[in-house]
């Protein structure tokens, strides 16, 4: 049987032609053909929807109740403009994340940008938090399970978008 043309693209892509299935009437499909098992997506699969999860919890909560989750995390509102810009971060931001990552959960060609994402968001918070914490004085309680949070969640999203990147 002779040998299919192969074309190399960058970052180790392969597209192979494919040859006629005598199965399918002759046709060709232009499926890229995945060399991971389905465990190894699934579990990167979870992974972004936890973290949608996650954002989507803490965005709508901080809609629902700007004042008790200011509060619980030590801010206090100085004025409307305060509670507002709290409730764009917090609320807004957070739920737009959420909506991205469940839809990047979904969508495989979504899939790594989403961990990455998931990855970069959780570390930086975590970098931002260690790097205060050290300024002003490690705070313990709420603050300190922040930070092991962050950094399980910084974690667990860089797994996934290992997992997601060598599915290909």
């Amino acid at each position: 049987m002779p040998r299919s043309p192969t074309l190399t693209l960058p970052r180790d892509l392969t597209i192979a032609r494919v040859p006629p299935s005598p199965l399918k009437g002759g046709g060709r499909s232009h499926r890229p053909q995945s060399t991971k098992g389905p465990p190894t997506m699934l579990a990167a699969r979870i992974i972004c929807a936890l973290s949608a999860l996650v954002c989507l919890l803490v965005g709508v909560w901080s809609l629902l109740d700007p004042g008790g989750v200011a509060g619980m995390v030590g801010y206090v509102f100085a004025g409307p403009v305060g509670q507002i810009e709290f409730v764009t971060i917090y609320g807004g931001f957070y739920t737009g994340l959420g909506f991205f990552l469940a839809l990047a959960a979904i969508r495989s060609d979504w899939l790594v940008a989403g961990l990455a994402m998931s990855t970069l968001s959780a570390g930086g918070a975590f970098v931002a938090r260690l790097a205060g914490m050290l300024a002003v004085g490690a705070a313990p309680g709420l603050t300190l399970n922040l930070l092991i949070s962050e950094a399980i969640w910084a974690g667990a999203s860089a797994l996934g978008w290992y997992l997601a990147a060598r599915r290909g």
